[in-house]
């Protein structure tokens, strides 16, 4: 029961965690590409943010 109390927090913990992860290989020129369609570099990204509740939690 506990677990399911605490989950929103930690989703959201772990969605902010994977943007600023996502957004940090981004700008390192070392590395090629990033697929994470929270980016605004991201093909999917206008549907991602549509259609992805976390987020709508997030922000």
């Amino acid at each position: 029961m506990r677990g399911s109390v605490t989950l929103p927090l930690r989703l959201r913990q772990q969605f902010l965690t994977a943007e600023l992860v996502a957004q940090s290989l981004a700008a390192d020129k070392r590395v090629a590409y990033v697929t994470y369609p929270g980016l605004e570099s991201h093909d999917q990204h206008q549907v991602a943010k549509k259609q992805s509740p976390a987020r709508a939690m997030a922000r």
